[in-house]
This record gives structure tokens, sequence and C-alpha cells, in this order.
């Protein structure tokens, strides 16, 4: 009898250092879901950031929020991020705990006198987030079931000029790196320059295996941007070994096949027999499994 092997969900997602690509004007910047951005200010006035203002902006709101005002972190109903968000010592905007709703395009201006105009040109930046999902809500599943994961690039202008030009390229990935592409368990779909789908049915898990992860990767002619990591774990169910119980005048002493003895008209011996009929009368099914290798 095959164990079944049951398996928790978790989801890894790894932040490696951003790089950025510039396209015409204004640079993007890539991050994974799950890690820690820094957004660098330029021109900057006082180095205490007390003239340093922080818009946010993206297809999902009117106009642009103030994230930051004067240095200080502003409370915005709209977004509900503040607490995931700060100043470094030179003015750079930090989001801790990234997520795909902060993918957008951030300015960074500076007011030497509140109320008044801003000095300086504004630095902007766009800011795409790679996620990686289940399609399916997954608590369980066991060897031979199947898992669908979606790989997303969010953009503040869902991808569409953000994108444009720059040479990307999503795909999923081994542990070494290389592109895995679709065979007779695993079926991959890319929907789009921003999503792509892998489905895979888990033929091969085993009791030793600690969990299963697949990677997405997002390059830029050739050269790796951000990845985002999905893992699995596994727990195999676990072989409970239950004691036999022994009739009372069982000894212990089996006839082998060197020392003939008592045996009924199969050429069993009586005493084998005699624990068999212990061991049919328990409901337990491995206790019936041990009847049968007895005999």
């Amino acid at each position: 009898m095959a164990a079944s092997l049951c398996v928790s969900l978790i989801v890894s997602l790894i932040c490696f250092n951003y790089k950025g690509v510039k396209g015409n004007s204004i640079p993007t910047l890539f991050f994974s879901a799950g890690g820690r951005a820094v957004l660098p200010c330029e021109n900057v006035i006082y180095r205490n950031c007390s003239s340093t203002v922080w818009l946010y902006s993206s297809v999902t709101i009117r106009g642009s929020i103030e994230e930051v005002a004067h240095g200080q972190v502003q409370q915005n109903t709209d977004t509900n991020r503040a607490e995931r968000l700060g100043v470094d010592s030179t003015c750079g905007l930090v989001i801790n705990d990234v997520t795909a709703e902060d993918a957008g395009r951030y300015t960074c201006q500076h007011y030497p006198v509140k109320g008044r105009e801003n000095q300086g040109a504004d630095a902007s930046v766009d800011i795409t987030v790679l996620r990686v999902s289940p399609l399916q809500s997954v608590t369980h599943i066991e060897a031979g079931g199947n898992v669908t994961l979606q790989c997303y690039l969010h953009t503040h202008d869902r991808c569409t000029t953000t994108t444009q030009g720059k040479g990307l390229h999503l795909s999923w990935v081994d542990e070494r790196g290389k592109e895995l592409h679709t065979s007779s368990n695993r079926n991959i779909i890319p929907r789009s320059q921003c999503n792509i789908t892998i489905s895979v049915q888990l033929t091969d898990l085993n009791p030793s295996e600690k969990q299963r992860s697949w990677t997405c990767q997002l390059t830029a002619d050739g050269r790796v941007l951000t990845s985002a990591n999905f893992i699995l774990s596994v727990k195999a169910s676990k072989f409970i070994s239950t004691p036999l119980p022994v009739p009372s005048d069982y000894t212990g002493n089996d006839t082998d096949s060197s020392s003939p003895g008592p045996s009924d008209h199969m050429g069993k011996p009586l005493k084998r027999i005699h624990l068999c009929k212990s061991l049919l009368s328990s409901s337990n099914i491995f206790f019936l499994l041990s009847c049968i290798f007895l005999n």
C-alpha cells in the first residue's frame, strides 16, 4: 500500500539586489515581492531630508499620492502602507516587504520652503514587482496531483510602455538557472511579456523529499534582473508500527523449513496458523498484511 504524501504550502519569494533598465527617459527598477526596495533621490538640497517629497502614481489611482512630505512618511488611506515605508540617510524612499500593489511610478521632489514651488528637476523612477502565486487554492497535495503557478510582472501601467523596448523575458528555470520547457509532466505557457504559467504533475515525490521549489526568472537581453521562488514543503505520512498481539501459548519458536514439526494439510506450521488466526480476528489492516507475510 503506497503511503500518501501531504504537502503544506509555503510561499518563499526571494528578492535579489535590484538592477535598473534605462529607457529613453524614466529608468525602471525590478524587485520581487516580499523583498526590500530602496529608491534613490537625486538633487537633495538638505541632508536632513526636510525638503524632500516623494510622490506615488499608478493606473489604479487618480492623480498622485504624497507618501513622504518634508522627510516624514504620511498616513494615506489610499495605500495604507505607511508602516512599510521609510526614508534613509540619503533621502531615498525605503519600501519594506514589497507587494504587487507597490508597483508604480515614484517621483522625488524638493521644497526648501513649505507652500512654495519645488526647486530643481524632478527625479522619477518606475518600479515593477515580480510575484509568483498558485492559480488554485492549495493547502495540501498528494503524489500524482497537479499544481499550477502564475508568474506575473506587475507594473504601474499594466505592462505597456514600462516594458517595451527593454528586451525583457520571463521564464521558469531549474536550480542551475537553466530555462525549463514543456515536457511530459510539465506545461509552460507564456501568456504575455509579463505573465507566464507553469502546470506540473507531481509524479516523482518520495517520502524523503522535504520540499519542492520552482523559480521564475526575469532577464533583459540575457542579464538576470530578479527572480521569484515558490516552495512547497513536502511531508510524508509516517508508517506507525503497532506491536502484534501474540497468543499466550505462543512460544515464539516457529518450526523452520529444516526442522519438521506439526503442520496442517498445506504444510504450514500449526503455531503459525494459531498466530494467523489471532491476527485475522483484528480489524487492523496492518495485522492482516502481517498474516499474509507470515504465510
